[in-house]
């Protein structure tokens, strides 16, 4: 059947229908992470394409596989025209194309069966070339219009379109796009049997069914791994606040100079003895003449004098005692389990080892005092604390003497 040249008022509702699209479309496209601004350029250079195509295709009948290679570039240049990576554009442009295309199809196959005709004779119709094109865009418009709310197709497509495994996915789309381009060969075929648009329709959905599939597929793969990788970032943030965290209390627990306890934990444990009702000694012990060695050689000396005296004495002591500074001078031993008697035999005997060593000029000398408690209730950390200060400066005082 030859086709009809059609030239009338009938073209003028697809004509509209595609500005009406060329809005709609603006919609779509920044939904689907291509922002774009709704200026009266941008909405004719989205509907101006389309709209010149179908008419020509409407008015003269021009070959199915030639309009749609040509339509497929209109889509690329139009989305080329993006801030975007051309792997990411060509992917939305052949899935748009693919969409379009078989919107269009399955139009024209069910008016062939609907009508009774063959799909070649009844394109040869002005009539139905202009129906199916008001259809096919009435279509568009409406899933246009549906995918702002489409939010987890919004995410499928997004995630697709920038991702790094879309590769054979992209290969799929390409063998997809061709066969659908030559599926338009049926719609142009002379035969007349009856099955043939039910064969187009089926192959279509097939198509589409698999693309859907795909795109599910390759997107539970990407939640998956998403998934994994904020695993991992969780797990690296904690194991940070976790050694931020050891840190701090290290940092609290800790004299800056010496490396031994701060007087912060000396007082929590020695508070912890005392609520146990532990017995245990408290030694308090004030460095002999650092403030002359500060005098004479500076506080870098003196400095030094403290880092040598905290670490040879803590080497003196065993791994379960705590060792403090509390003072500019100043430390507190803590012994538990050990009496008052053996705590001063014992200083006695780490007074006479650190004696015979010399730092910046200066023997390690100390003066010490002891208190001593067994544990009962009623023990109070401020007396004791305050007897074992005593006794410091009873030694000192006798050590002068």
């Amino acid at each position: 059947m030859s086709s009809e040249v059609y030239f009338g008022w009938g073209l003028l509702p697809p004509i509209c229908m595609f500005f009406i699209y060329g809005r709609t479309s603006l919609y779509a496209m920044t939904a689907l992470g291509y922002p774009q601004e709704s200026t009266a350029g941008n909405w004719l250079k989205a509907a101006l394409p389309g709209a010149l195509l179908y008419t020509f295709w409407c008015v003269f009948n021009l070959n199915l596989l030639m309009l749609y290679i040509i339509a497929y570039f209109c889509h690329v240049l139009r989305w080329l025209h993006t801030q975007d990576s051309r792997e990411k554009e060509l992917f939305s442009v052949n899935l748009l194309h693919i969409m379009t295309i078989s919107i269009h199809m399955t139009v024209i196959a069910f008016c062939a069966l609907a009508g009774g005709v063959s799909m070649s004779a009844l394109l040869a119709q002005p009539f139905w070339r202009l129906f199916i094109t008001y259809t096919v865009i009435a279509v568009r418009i409406g899933a246009d219009l549906l995918i702002p709310w489409q939010k987890e197709a919004l995410q499928v497509i997004r995630s697709q379109s920038e991702s790094a495994e879309k590769g054979p996915f992209m290969l799929f789309l390409w063998f997809c796009s061709i066969f659908l381009v030559l599926d338009s060969l049926l719609c142009t075929s002379t035969e007349e049997w009856v099955m043939l648009p039910v064969l187009l329709i089926t192959g279509i959905a097939l198509k589409q069914f698999f693309i859907l599939r795909c795109l599910l597929h390759l997107y539970s793969i990407m939640k998956v791994r998403h998934l994994e990788e904020q695993y991992l970032t969780l797990e690296q943030e904690l194991a940070r606040q976790t050694r931020q965290a050891a840190d701090l209390q290290n940092r609290r627990d800790t004299d800056i100079l010496t490396g031994v306890f701060s007087r912060q934990y000396l007082m929590e444990q020695l508070e912890q003895l005392l609520q146990a009702e532990a017995a245990f000694s408290l030694v308090f012990l004030d460095l002999d003449r650092l403030k002359q060695l500060n005098d004479k050689k500076g506080h870098k000396a003196g400095d030094e004098y403290l880092i040598q005296f905290a670490r040879s004495f803590r080497a003196q002591l065993r791994e379960n005692d705590v060792f403090a500074r509390v003072g500019g001078d100043e430390f507190v031993a803590l012994l538990p389990g050990c009496s008052e008697e053996d705590a001063r035999d014992k200083l006695y005997q780490i007074r006479s080892l650190l004696s015979g060593r010399e730092c910046c000029g200066h023997n390690l000398s100390f003066s010490f005092g002891v208190a001593g408690t067994s544990g009962r209730a009623g023990e109070d950390m401020s007396q004791l604390l305050r007897r074992a200060d005593l006794a410091m400066y009873h030694d000192k005082e006798q050590r002068r003497g």
